[in-house]
């Protein structure tokens, strides 16, 4: 793989908070991810920086400040309607990803999302 894109959906959730997102910065503060980007896929229409302090990842910026300033580099945040069958912000967006980050259409998808998405 190149530079796959990682997609996180459920990413406002409390999962994301305390696990996903803090392993995903280790990974990055080992190294073991380089000039990977991470899509933050959320319902509720945030801007980056409000998903930042929302998700409390400045506290990371206190373990490795260099690797934290590539980490929050690479760390989009993309509102979806969920209810949307073709949302053209979330296409367009991936779209960019995909070209900025020359990831040849490759993607690591980690899905977390409510129960009551899903019918029986």
């Amino acid at each position: 793989m190149n530079n796959p894109i990682i997609l996180l959906f459920g990413a406002t959730g409390d999962l994301a908070k305390k696990k996903i997102l803090p392993a995903l910065f280790t990974l990055y503060r080992k190294k073991q991810i380089v000039n990977t980007p991470i899509l933050a896929i959320g319902r509720r229409n945030l801007t980056k920086e409000d998903y930042i302090e929302e998700m409390n990842l400045m506290a990371l910026e206190q373990k490795d400040r260099g690797a934290y300033a590539f980490f929050i580099r690479n760390l989009y945040y993309q509102a979806v309607n969920i209810k949307d069958k073709h949302p053209a912000s979330f296409a367009n967006e991936l779209a960019r990803l995909d070209h900025e980050y020359r990831s040849d259409g490759e993607k690591i998808v980690y899905l977390a999302t409510s129960s009551d998405l899903f019918v029986p």
